[in-house]
């Protein structure tokens, strides 16, 4: 059965892909009937908020929505009349401008043609010199029997013509049309271009009064239809959606009404006319993401190129735009949009190619809210996770699976960059227990079961040393910061790793986190014999012993070094340290029962807070020590909750 199980899978994604192809289909083929409905609905999320202001101030659902119907009808054919006027006043001024848009067109034109003449004659000579090196005779070829052969030919008697035959032509039709019938071409000619945009207009307002009016009853139909066990989640997604694209059309406009006030008013002050003109289709144009501000830059900068000598006008035009527009883009609008989108540049950049293909102009004015509902619907409908997952500007990888995938991607530079970044977020200490040790273990347990190279290997530890330093500079400056010096270390650890490839690396954490001089903690070979360590120990005369071990694959190793040592008498100075995941903490419950009196830990900071501790209990006095008692059970049981701040 194992070979036929991804069977089902592929089913399901052929499946999912032939119902995408149909959806895009019908999306293009029935665009007549879904645009009006699909602005209907968006219009409607914005007004709805409006209707509900008037309905509390007593006034009847139908008489709110009138009253804002009327107002948005009156606003927009305002804002038509002002650009009709304006626009009608730019054309009646540009016959003034004549001779000057003729002489910079001539201007233009005649450097443009002087280089392309030149180009084009460089080429025509070049054309013609290869066609006579191709046409003229070689050497060999001019013989006297060549040259007479040519001179009989060319006194051959010439050959009869025949004449071409001439085809009667076909005669013409003629149809008499009356006048009349030239009248009603005409005006159906002038009308269809505006005749459709105004049934469109007609449609979509009345769709939008229709969903404010009956907005309660379609809202509880949709919740019905999506069924009464998903009632949770289907209020959460229409209202998050509402919110969200309801939030954004709000700050999109103010956002336009601000960029196209201000390109307006600049415009005004250096003297370009029909300024609220340029700055009403500034803000107008900018719904249109990326392209409108191009567009909304091209109408004015034509204006002082017809109306102005020179250049420099239409070069202060081009200026300001751009720079109105950088400062919207970094000041004005990431503080009124703030989280309300939630889609990805990119994921806007898709969906405006995408729906300005399937819709048109049209298109590019929803490419962003419909962005926004897809999004939303991905995060409450796990059948439309994909576009949550592709579209959102979220974190779809947690930190660990992120800081993972860059160390099995060899991506040094950028691991080490979420790792900082994952500190300054957290702190020192959680990067080390919540981040690393995890990641360290689940890679431990991919070589264990012969899923990563040594290439791999050693740029884990690369970056491991590369942390611990910045761990290590990191509590220097909080030192010096804090004002206080470190005492001198005096006291000496040993630390005895396992046989693991990580197991090495504790040791550079361990002097990293606990501010210790790395000559002052002996990390001694994996392969060292229990009485090698016990010899060891003897010697050097250390304030603890630390056997460490990251995603153990057993802890045989470890209890018989631990038992060895504590014959020898260094009981109370032996730690464990076991990191990695469940199966190391359950060894590690395993091996506490087993051992009599050393503490087990799952922690680097617990073992960096017990050599602190021991090392402010050495510098204090006899009585002093006696009132400060041993590490508690929490730091004997690997079983301590993982949260705990290190040292508690």
């Amino acid at each position: 059965m194992a070979p036929d199980a991804p069977l089902p899978s592929i089913v399901t994604r052929a499946a999912g892909a032939v119902i995408a192809a149909i959806t895009i289909f019908a999306l293009f083929w029935a665009r007549e009937i879904i645009i009006p409905v699909v602005l209907a609905i968006f219009f409607s999320l914005l007004l709805s908020p409006l209707v509900r202001r008037i309905e509390q101030l007593g006034i009847r659902r139908i008489g709110s929505v009138l009253i804002v119907m009327t107002a948005l009808m009156g606003l927009i054919a305002g804002v038509f009349w002002v650009i009709g006027s304006q626009a009608a006043a730019v054309m009646s001024e540009l016959p003034k401008y004549r001779d000057n848009i003729v002489a910079k067109a001539r201007n233009l034109h005649f450097q443009y043609s002087t280089a392309i003449s030149k180009i084009t004659s460089a080429a025509e000579n070049i054309r013609s010199e290869a066609a006579n090196a191709a046409t003229r005779p070689a050497a060999a070829d001019l013989t006297p029997e060549n040259d007479l052969a040519a001179a009989n030919g060319a006194r051959q008697p010439l050959q009869p013509t025949s004449l071409p035959i001439v085809e009667e032509a076909e005669p013409i039709k003629v149809e008499v049309v009356s006048r009349e019938s030239q009248v009603w071409a005409l005006l159906r000619e002038l009308a269809m271009p505006v005749v459709h945009p105004i049934a469109t207009i007609g449609v979509v307002i009345v769709f939008v009064a229709f969903f404010l009016i009956y907005r309660e009853e379609l809202r509880d139909r949709v919740v019905r239809a999506c069924g009464r066990a998903n009632i949770n989640l289907t209020t959460l997604t229409l209202s998050d959606a509402g919110a969200r694209v309801s939030q954004f059309f709000v700050a999109q406009v103010i956002a336009n009404l601000t960029v196209g006030a201000a390109i307006g008013l600049g415009l005004y002050v250096f003297g370009i006319p029909h300024a609220a003109l340029w700055g009403l289709m500034a803000a107008l144009l900018r719904f249109i993401p990326y392209l409108g501000p191009v567009l909304a830059a091209v109408f004015p900068v034509a204006m002082c190129l017809a109306m102005f000598d020179g250049w420099v006008h239409a070069l202060f035009v081009i200026g300001w735009t751009l720079l109105v527009d950088v400062l919207s883009a970094n000041f004005v609008e990431p503080w009124l949009f703030g989280s309300r989108v939630g889609a990805s540049p990119t994921a806007i950049i898709v969906g405006f190619v995408f729906w300005g293909w399937l819709w048109g102009g049209i298109g590019l004015i929803l490419a962003t809210p419909i962005t926004v509902c897809l999004i939303t619907l991905g995060r409450y409908i796990p059948a439309m996770e994909l576009f949550y997952v592709l579209l959102g500007n979220e974190q779809v990888l947690e930190p660990e699976l992120r800081f993972y995938q860059r160390l099995l991607a060899l991506d040094r530079r950028e691991a080490v960059a979420d790792a900082k970044r994952y500190a300054d977020q957290h702190g020192v200490h959680e990067m080390v227990d919540q981040l690393l040790s995890p990641v360290l273990a689940q890679i431990e347990q991919d070589r264990l079961n012969g899923m990563l190279d040594e290439r791999r290997v050693a740029n884990v530890r690369e970056v491991v040393g590369e942390l611990a330093e910045f761990i290590r500079n990191d509590a220097e400056v909080k030192s010096s910061e804090a004002g206080a010096a470190g005492p001198e270390r005096r006291d000496l650890w040993v630390i005895v790793p396992d046989t693991g490839a990580f197991d090495g690396c504790v040791s550079q954490l361990l002097a990293a986190v606990a501010r210790w001089p790395e000559d002052r903690i002996h990390a001694l070979s994996p392969d060292a014999l229990s009485t090698d360590i016990v010899e060891h120990v003897r010697q050097t005369g250390p304030n603890g012993v630390a056997l460490v071990a990251i995603e153990p694959s057993g802890t045989n190793r470890i209890l018989n070094k631990t038992r060895r040592l504590e014959m020898a008498g260094f009981a109370d100075l032996i730690h464990v340290v076991l990191i990695g995941t469940w199966k190391a903490r359950h060894a590690g419950n395993q091996l506490a029962r087993k051992i009599e009196r050393a503490p087990v830990l799952d922690r680097i900071t617990q073992l960096a807070a017990i050599m602190q501790r021991r090392e402010a209990r050495l510098s204090m006095s006899a009585a002093d020590r006696a009132a400060v008692a041993e590490p508690d059970a929490r730091d004997r049981l690997i079983s301590a909750p993982r949260d705990a701040p290190a040292g508690a």
